[in-house]
């Protein structure tokens, strides 16, 4: 027999606290805790770490196998919504797993280890569980060290847009100028948002991030207006973004910041995002579009977002995923996304 320690995190709580309040957010601590306890309750110990962090010990547990089935059950209970002042609110939880004595005897060394499993959960996406390896550690290590550089890349200059222009399909006339986020990483060398966002929405880091492109992309937009381009220029928003019930005021701000009329101002959000976001995603949207900005919905055919709801949503315009495109010629079940989204 093994000890487990465990450490789960809910996934999406900062959220719940931004679109309900801390009061909502202390009564799904509340609400998690009773569904840890029904789970573990005779079998464990169940202790909150702080924020939304709950470590677990559970002692003579019959070895890993017993452990990862144990992990998964306490998911499980995670599943289905809770019952917030009447909000259906889904929060999943991710676990990471330390085993004693074969990852470490005292409690320190266990916590540390099932926290690195935790990370590990998180980047697999929401509502998973990983159990340490030493491999893990070795990753785990990567991956603080790179959370540290990614800190200080906005003061070190090291985060730069690249452009994209969108034409008319004629060619002939320019729509409007995508934003593409980079890091210019010292040792690395260029790293795309695939291989450091994720990185920055488990760590807080999306906000600094996000109203740095929100202030640079607007920057440049005045200088092309003042040089005679007056298009518009799009950004790229995350989930984590949208679920920050300030993210209105963090546009105007910059658009104020620049001298740009929101009227030049494009906000791209991809289909799965919309699938994910939770029931406060209309109003925020429609507070973006009330100061006169341009929605797109993008990547559109790569969601689970019905036809309905996506008619419902006060998009102006969606950009049909390049993998439709490229197939609607020879695949019937392309053409026919591609045909559905044309007349949307």
């Amino acid at each position: 027999a093994v000890t487990a320690v465990m450490m789960l995190d809910l996934d999406g709580f900062k959220q719940v606290n931004d679109l309900y309040g801390h009061q909502a957010g202390d009564r799904l601590l509340r609400l998690a805790s009773g569904r840890l306890s029904a789970v573990v309750s005779g079998t464990g110990t169940i202790a909150r770490m702080g924020g939304d962090e709950f470590a677990i010990v559970v002692p003579e547990i019959e070895g890993s196998e017993r452990a990862a089935e144990l992990a998964a059950c306490i998911l499980q209970g995670f599943t289905s919504p809770f019952d917030i002042d009447g909000n259906n609110v889904h929060v999943l939880a991710s676990i990471g797993v330390a085993l004693a004595p074969e990852n470490g005897t005292d409690a320190e060394s266990l916590l540390l280890r099932a926290d690195q499993s935790l990370y590990e959960a998180k980047s697999f996406g929401r509502g998973r569980f990983s159990m340490f390896s030493e491999e893990l550690s070795t990753e785990q290590q990567n991956r603080s060290r790179l959370e540290r550089e990614l800190r200080l890349a906005i003061d070190a200059g090291q985060l730069h847009l690249c452009f994209q222009p969108r034409y008319t399909l004629s060619g002939q006339a320019l729509v409007a100028v995508e934003s593409l986020l980079r890091w210019r990483h010292p040792t690395l060398g260029t790293l795309v948002p695939g291989d450091f966002l994720p990185l920055a929405e488990t760590t807080g880091l999306t906000t600094p991030i996000g109203r740095w492109v929100l202030k640079e992309a607007s920057a440049h937009a005045r200088l092309w207006q003042d040089s005679g381009l007056r298009t518009r220029i799009a950004v790229n928003m995350s989930l984590a973004q949208l679920n920050q019930h300030d993210i209105a005021r963090q546009v105007l701000e910059a658009l104020d910041q620049a001298g740009l009329g929101p009227e030049r101002f494009e906000i791209e959000i991809s289909e799965p995002v919309i699938s994910a976001a939770g029931p406060g995603l209309v109003g925020q949207l429609q507070r973006i579009k009330g100061l006169g900005i341009h929605l797109v919905l993008d990547n559109f055919g790569t969601g689970a977002t019905s036809l309905e709801r996506i008619k419902s949503l006060p998009f102006d315009r969606l950009k049909i995923d390049r993998r439709f495109i490229r197939g609607m010629q020879s695949d019937p079940t392309d053409w026919a996304v591609v045909k559905s989204a044309i007349t949307l």
